[in-house]
């Protein structure tokens, strides 16, 4: 088998490459810029999904592949500077695309990792892919711009075109400015944990390698569409207690801040029945075991593994 991924060298894009590998699969990396790849098996073309001119260049030096995986996109910066029209060209024309130069190289098989953000707050418990689109922020709108380009072309061709709405992925490797490892240096160093508002609202968390495997799940799936990639709720006071808790040697405590939070009112009770009966999807992390796994990763220094 021969894979095409976008968003070959971001978080997830990494282990997804790895294990296509170890499954002896041939992989080509679209990449911003020159990588030099460190296993056989790696081919890199250069590709910017904010350049659709840079994109048509790269399907001659592709050939043909079996699948592609879009993982690739433009995420939210933290100092807020990204524009609404970056967002809806990077994640959403570009999505567009890339379904059309994926007929073009002979893939059949389209799989595209969306993002629970495309729902806005939840209304309806539980969260099923049935819940209605309410996205509240630039970044939601793109990826729904992504999904509903999937939803069309799966409707009028006859391609596979899969699409997973991922929640909170979380692992070795994962943006530090997040959470997760905000909370996890502050329990190394033994200072306070404070979460914003009263801590009960709940964020839905999966291990990088839950997705992987949804991924993998996806390319023999029969039954295209839409499909919840999920893990375990938590409200933002219990996963800190949780981190104090399996830090080795952390004297911190939990508390909270005077910031409020701006999504105070969010509860996310993912729905993985369809994920479960028709793609074969089931979360093998438990949130305790990934969340010890990312502390011990953090304290020992360890990077995100690299292909």
């Amino acid at each position: 088998m021969r894979a095409l991924i976008t968003g070959a060298t971001g978080f997830i894009g990494r282990y997804l490459v790895d294990e296509l590998r170890r499954l002896g699969w041939e992989v080509v990396c679209v990449v911003r810029k020159k990588v030099q790849p460190l296993a056989p098996g790696i081919t890199c073309v250069q590709g910017d999904l904010c350049d659709l001119d840079a994109l048509d260049r790269m399907v001659p030096q592709v050939g043909s592949v079996d699948v592609l995986f879009h993982l690739g996109a433009l995420m939210p910066s933290t100092s807020g500077a990204n524009k609404a029209c970056e967002f809806l060209i990077a994640n959403g024309v570009a999505t567009y695309r890339l379904l059309e130069i994926a007929e073009t190289i002979g893939s059949n098989t389209f799989i595209y990792l969306s993002s629970i953000s495309v729902l806005g707050q939840p209304k309806e418990q539980p969260v099923t892919e049935d819940h209605p689109y309410l996205p509240h922020l630039p970044y939601g709108l793109s990826k729904l711009f992504g999904e509903l380009s999937c939803e069309m072309i799966r409707r009028v061709d006859v391609r596979r075109v899969i699409s997973l709405r991922i929640t909170s992925p979380y692992g070795s490797g994962m943006n530090t400015k997040t959470v997760l490892p905000h909370f996890v240096n502050q329990a190394l160093a033994s200072k306070p944990l404070e979460y914003f508002g009263s801590g009960d609202r709940t964020q839905n968390f999966v291990h990088v390698s839950d997705i992987v495997q949804a991924c993998t799940l996806a390319v023999d799936c029969p039954n295209p569409g839409v499909y919840n990639v999920g893990g375990e709720t938590i409200s933002m006071r219990e996963v800190a207690e949780l981190i104090v808790r399996v830090t080795p040697g952390s004297k911190s405590i939990v508390r909270a801040s005077k910031t409020k939070d701006p999504q105070e009112d969010y509860r996310w009770e993912i729905d993985l029945t369809r994920s479960r009966d028709l793609l074969g999807y089931k979360p093998r992390i438990p949130l305790e075991v990934g969340i010890a796994k990312l502390i011990k990763n953090m304290k020992g220094g360890s990077v995100c593994r690299s292909w």
